[in-house]
């Protein structure tokens, strides 16, 4: 079953809240698209990821106009909080809409902390910042078997330059983009990168976009001392 990116919108539009942040594949999906980033796959992902509260998913559920069924998870179902399967037409199984205490690589306070807000068919959507988004990706595909699928190894290729558009577009203080670049070469150097990049040929460096690297965008002493640094802790 695939989740057509119309169907996948409307529920967004009725399920998203202050108190949730849009994660996983539909965030890839979303910021593929923002930033006009061509996908191999038709169709990234099957269902719905926010990191939200049981909470948050009665409050979907007291407004979700689709026939749904809620279910709670128990303590023992951690990090799942709560589920939301949704009946929609043209699905032979019901879509799902999962709420999660955190996720792997990446501290949840940080997801919160970080989460960027934009507008989405009108009304506003928290959803991961892209540099996150990539660690988790890689993470995913480092400790999860069930991630090393053509989508998941699309997801991990579509989040390095989902990360490389943000920094390229958004064009963020000197400092900013420092402990961006910073972040990035820190987890190049980490064991799910080195995985990435010698099972999947996926360079985590390459997240960092060449114009970056245009002279007087950083500092002298960046490009002379730290860089390649980076680099060689990298390999």
């Amino acid at each position: 079953m695939t989740l057509k990116p119309q169907d996948a919108a409307a529920l967004i539009g009725q399920t998203t809240s202050e108190g949730t942040v849009l994660i996983g594949g539909q965030a890839v999906a979303f910021w593929a698209d923002h930033f006009g980033l061509r996908t191999v796959l038709a169709a990234l992902t099957v269902d719905i990821d926010y990191l939200g509260t049981r909470r948050e998913a009665q409050r979907a559920d007291a407004r979700l106009r689709y026939p749904h069924r809620l279910t709670l998870a128990a303590p023992e179902d951690l990090p799942n909080t709560a589920l939301l399967s949704v009946a929609m037409k043209g699905y032979k199984e019901p879509v799902v809409v999962d709420y999660l205490s955190g996720i792997l690589g990446v501290e949840s306070r940080d997801i919160i902390r970080s989460a960027i807000t934009v507008d989405f068919h009108g009304q506003p959507l928290k959803i991961i910042h892209p540099v996150p988004l990539l660690q988790s990706k890689f993470w995913n595909l480092y400790r999860l078997p069930a991630k090393r699928s053509p989508a998941g190894i699309e997801q991990a290729r579509l989040a390095i330059e989902i990360v490389a558009a943000f920094l390229r577009t958004a064009e963020p203080p000197r400092r900013e983009l420092l402990k961006a670049i910073e972040r990035i070469g820190r987890f190049a150097a980490t064991n799910p990168a080195r995985d990435a990049r010698e099972r999947y040929g996926l360079q985590c460096l390459k997240a960092i976009p060449e114009e970056v690297f245009r002279k007087g965008a950083l500092p002298v002493v960046f490009h002379e001392k730290r860089w390649p640094q980076i680099v060689a802790a990298a390999e």
